[in-house]
């Protein structure tokens, strides 16, 4: 079956069996509205309705609170590492005040949070952290470092503190150095997401040279965005020079990995054939 008519599926299987909890990455959600499968009152049935697995955007959750107007809206964060799910937010009836990524809030109860003063790499402690990675006594070193006498897991992702708790910045392994200014590939996507008026989009560094370093910034969005040169327009206005996307790329199927999330890593084989 095509991603298409899973997605039609899904939607279908809901309404059906009046189903009152719903549990998806944001990806799943996108496509959704991508292929215009969400209108007003489309879920009368949920109750609750929970995100989790990557950034939440403001405007996808508008769509969904629209589609789903009975249902509690949340947005979850946590690695596997931790249960998946270690930090919650409840986002508000109206979304107006919102950073246009939903927050990730604050822990679950019996879990901890702390933020890195240097790097604002997020760490974890808690009764759901994982206590090492089987058989890779290096791995776990690495990654569960002892504070004081804690035991604490370095998420990789970068956080700060907002009115509404954790707010998430993105990887630390998504920023990228480009003409000697760091750049945080999450921001370049939020501006792509409203120049292109799409949730579907991912910037991705490349080139990168011999010594490992970006050349800069290919942009890849739906299919149905917005005229090409309108969202490069936009772009231009929005981001910095050195962020300015070389390239965009129009994707009809969008690709998702097995976790429900945009698989990255295919739009780096796309690029570089």
């Amino acid at each position: 079956m095509s991603i298409s008519g899973q997605q039609t599926g899904a939607k279908r299987f809901v309404r059906e069996h009046d189903l009152t909890c719903w549990f998806s990455t944001p990806s799943a959600v996108g496509m959704l509205a991508r292929m215009r499968l969400l209108h007003p009152g489309d879920f009368p049935s949920l109750r609750w309705s929970l995100f989790c697995g990557e950034a939440l955007p403001k405007r996808l959750a508008a769509i969904w609170q629209a589609a789903a107007p009975n249902s509690v809206l949340e947005n979850l964060y946590g690695p596997t590492e931790a249960t998946i799910a270690f930090t919650a937010y409840r986002l508000p009836t109206d979304l107006t005040e919102l950073p246009d990524i939903v927050p990730i809030g604050t822990a679950l109860v019996g879990q901890r949070t702390m933020i890195d003063s240097i790097s604002n790499e997020l760490l974890l402690n808690g009764t759901q952290v994982t206590e090492g990675y089987w058989r890779r006594p290096d791995l776990t070193a690495e990654r569960f470092p002892t504070v004081g006498d804690q035991r604490w897991y370095r998420t990789g992702d970068r956080v700060a503190e907002g009115q509404h708790g954790l707010e998430f910045l993105g990887r630390l392994d998504r920023q990228v150095k480009i003409s000697g200014h760091r750049v945080e590939l999450m921001e370049v996507e939020a501006k792509l997401r409203i120049a292109a008026e799409c949730d579907s989009v991912a910037a991705i560094a490349y080139p990168i040279d011999e010594d490992g370093m970006a050349q800069g910034i290919v942009a890849l969005v739906a299919a149905e965005s917005r005229p090409t040169q309108d969202i490069m327009a936009d772009c231009r206005r929005a981001l910095a020079p050195y962020m300015v996307p070389s390239r965009l790329i129009r994707v009809i199927d969008w690709p998702l990995n097995s976790s429900g999330k945009t698989d990255y890593r295919a739009f780096e084989t796309l690029i570089s054939e």
